[in-house]
């Protein structure tokens, strides 16, 4: 008998591997057994994605429903699930959902209609039959034929458009009694009817999906499904679909910074959930260039902000264009693979203790994006409409602040949980949350108010009626005896006579002069509501210096004198701090190096960091603290509620074990 394979609520390490099939000739002849058997036995993995169907549409597999490569020889298939079962590996399917070349190009009523009337020959439409006809019965194949443990559908949200057919516009005459033509379709945020056209196709998307999972689920009941980034950072939203697991890759420029949001944004969602970093790097996609493996601290370090959040971590190599494998880069697989297990036991399905929500708004996200889930390409790939949270986070992180990314139908429930609520420059907000948010804040929470878009929601706390509309300025803001110079959005606001200001803003590069508040504090019940005047977001991502990142820390201070953990020694560290059983863990993460540098595709060295001063507030002495994943016994000091330890040196990630 095969050995037992893990489903996925219980996998922690996976590697992926797809190529996207083309019409090349000799694919899979280079893909043997023992390649694969070679991986396995270094890696050891809980499970594996292989390529089924690429975004060209073509099988790599000898397909009887949908289009075979015409290339292919053999059944590269056949030899992934051959090699998987006899280690007990589960084996998952890499298949391109709504992004198909060959099915828009050819299928009967496959393809969506774009506004202009043309058919779009690579992204189905979501209301015709092409999930009925091609895509619930070619994955029904390869379940039966290959008795594969589960299924990756990519190309799913992040191709989801609207379908103006003819079909398509009746559609959602019915569901909303508005009629258009055509020439009157709705082409961005303002225009009329905009929001409610995008929700209407925001949930054809749902229910296309809902669609494929249901019936699969019902043929295969036991096969482990899931739509690539579904609930993810770029669809913020809380579950609405019987997935079996969350799972996202991310881009491969800037990606320590797009892991820190997007595995706090899966870690909120309540389901079992994987992130995937890519092995490589190179050019940003569209442009040409040959793309470099990355190193293993490289890798290492962006998958340790991934696990640190509680969630399973799989890889991305890609395969030769005949879907054979680099077998060199099976080192660094194997050492990234070792690096993450001997932290499995600290950070698998460990648990958040709540300090400070990051609210990642679906209300404000959806009202503003210029697409159903993904955003202007401003950041690095699609994150242009997350530039906001992006920026917000980053600016708390690096004041060493546990934060927690949530979505407002995941947070509601929890408010009582965060003693602080950070609202990063919303322009829209849902009326009843922010009526939670302020019973939250009347009951001795406190809120942060980033940007006057958000500051206005709450004018009438924050006292700032009168005072004019928000414009775009150059200002330098004044904190710690040190200015720096913002482009941003700016609201006048008065300073508060007798009350020591927290920052100034001032026209010029010179504390002389008039200046206004940069930032104002109120009591509200027993509680506090703060406003930050000017857009932080994103001078913290484009033009970020030390005093922006000092002046948010003191804004949060203000409100929260006394987080759970203090670092001092260097601000290149997140503070992570979550719980395995009754185990306190404060995840240590370094965000120091060339990551987010565009022009290196690839490091193999990151500078270390410490001595670490770490401070926990705890009510009672410890009976021990430790190093992890070492395990070595930690010296500490006790009195006043606190514990203080000493690290000497931290590389990537180090976690300070508290029982």
């Amino acid at each position: 008998m095969p050995p037992e394979r893990k489903r996925r609520a219980q996998s922690f390490f996976g590697l992926h591997f797809d190529f996207h099939a083309d019409d090349r000739a000799g694919i899979g002849a280079g893909l043997t057994e023992a390649a694969i058997d070679a991986v396995l036995a270094r890696v050891r993995p809980d499970y594996v994605q292989c390529d089924c169907k690429g975004h060209w549409g073509l099988a790599s597999y000898p397909t009887r429903v949908g289009t075979p490569a015409p290339g292919l020889a053999g059944d590269p298939l056949r030899t992934w699930r051959a090699a998987t079962a006899r280690r007990g590996v589960a084996l998952y399917v890499h298949y391109s959902g709504l992004f198909d070349k060959i099915a828009c190009s050819r299928g009967p009523g496959w393809a969506r209609t774009r506004p202009d009337g043309t058919l779009d020959t690579e992204n189905a439409s979501t209301i015709g039959p092409y999930a009925r006809d091609l895509l619930v019965p070619q994955l029904d194949e390869v379940i039966k034929w290959y008795a594969v443990d589960g299924i990756w559908v990519d190309g799913d949200n992040w191709a989801a458009y609207s379908d103006c057919s003819d079909e398509g516009l009746a559609a959602f005459a019915r569901a909303s009694g508005i009629q258009l033509t055509r020439d009157r379709v709705p082409q961005a945020p303002g225009d009329p009817h905009w929001f409610v056209f995008m929700e209407f196709w925001r949930e054809r998307f749902r229910e296309y999906v809902r669609g494929y999972v249901t019936e699969l689920h019902r043929r295969h009941p036991g096969v482990q499904i899931t739509s690539n980034h579904a609930c993810s950072a770029i669809m913020p939203e809380a579950p609405a679909i019987d997935l079996d697991y969350l799972s996202a890759d991310y881009y491969h420029k800037n990606s320590v910074n797009i892991a820190r949001l997007e595995a706090r944004v899966l870690a909120g969602q309540g389901r079992p959930w994987d992130l995937m970093p890519w092995g490589h790097s190179g050019p940003p996609l569209g442009e040409e260039g040959a793309h470099s493996t990355k190193s293993a601290v490289q890798v290492q370090q962006e998958a340790a902000h991934v696990i640190a959040q509680g969630g399973g971590i799989q890889c991305y190599f890609p395969q030769k264009p005949d879907g054979s494998l680099a077998l060199w880069q099976a080192g660094l697989m194997e050492r990234l693979a070792r690096f993450c297990r001997l932290r499995e036991r600290h950070c698998f399905r460990s648990r958040t203790v709540p300090q400070v929500a990051l609210l990642h708004s679906t209300f404000d996200y959806y009202r503003r994006t210029g697409a159903l889930f993904m955003g202007v390409d401003r950041f690095g790939h699609w994150y242009g409409e997350l530039l906001r949270v992006h920026g917000a986070l980053a600016a708390l992180l690096d004041n060493q602040l546990s934060v927690d990314v949530l979505v407002e139908k995941r947070l509601e429930p929890r408010l009582a949980e965060y003693p602080v609520v950070v609202l990063p420059e919303c322009r829209f907000i849902d009326p009843e949350f922010r009526r939670s948010l302020l019973r939250h804040v009347r009951a001795g929470a406190a809120l942060l108010c980033l940007g006057p878009d958000s500051a206005a929601h709450f004018a009438d706390e924050l006292r700032l009626r009168g005072l004019g509309a928000p414009e775009p300025a150059e200002r330098w803001l004044e904190y710690g005896g040190h200015l720096a110079g913002l482009t941003t959005n700016v609201q006048a606001a008065p300073l508060d006579e007798g009350e020591a200001p927290l920052g100034r803003l001032f026209a010029q590069n010179d504390p002389v002069g008039d200046a206004s508040a940069a930032a104002s504090v109120v009591p509200c019940g027993a509680g506090a509501i703060a406003a930050i005047h000017f857009d932080l977001a994103e001078p913290y991502v484009h033009a970020r210096t030390a005093v922006l990142r000092d002046f948010t820390g003191a804004a949060v201070r203000r409100l929260f004198p006394e987080p759970l953990v203090e670092v001092q020694g260097s601000h290149a560290v997140d503070v992570v701090t979550r719980r395995t059983g009754e185990v306190l863990r404060v995840h240590l993460l370094s965000t120091a190096g060339p990551h987010a540098d565009p022009q290196i595709h690839a490091f193999d060295e990151l500078p270390p960091l410490g001595p670490l001063t770490v401070s926990i507030r705890l009510p009672s002495a410890p009976a021990r603290v430790s190093l992890d994943p070492q395990g070595d016994e930690l010296p500490f000091v006790y009195g006043a509620g606190r514990l203080t330890v000493t690290v000497p040196r931290l590389t990537v990630h180090a976690i300070v074990s508290v029982d």
